[in-house]
């Protein structure tokens, strides 16, 4: 009998570790989607500053975070940079 349990919990955890696998991309899209708005605001500004390159990531990267802790989202800050390099990217390629 106890091996029929096992059986079955071990099923189920094998289960929610797929899923858990799967949706944690997932995951990082919503996060990067919910904060791209903020980031390009964010880099489109620091753009016409007379600032060095680390102080403009620097205050980006503060905006986002700020807004990441006030909306409740729970951004890595690997993350974050992902985004910024993205956003930085994404405008050298339109300009």
């Amino acid at each position: 009998m106890f091996n029929w349990i096992k059986g079955f919990f071990s099923k189920i955890i094998n289960g929610l570790k797929e899923f858990f696998i799967a949706a944690f991309p997932v995951a990082r899209q919503i996060i990067l989607l919910a904060l791209k708005d903020v980031a390009l605001n964010a880099v489109t500004i620091m753009n016409s500053k007379n600032l060095t390159n680390e102080e403009k990531r620097s205050a980006v990267f503060k905006e986002i975070k700020d807004y990441s802790m006030i909306k409740g989202i729970n951004a890595r800050d690997s993350l974050i940079n992902a985004l910024i390099e993205i956003t930085v990217l994404s405008l050298k390629k339109y300009l």
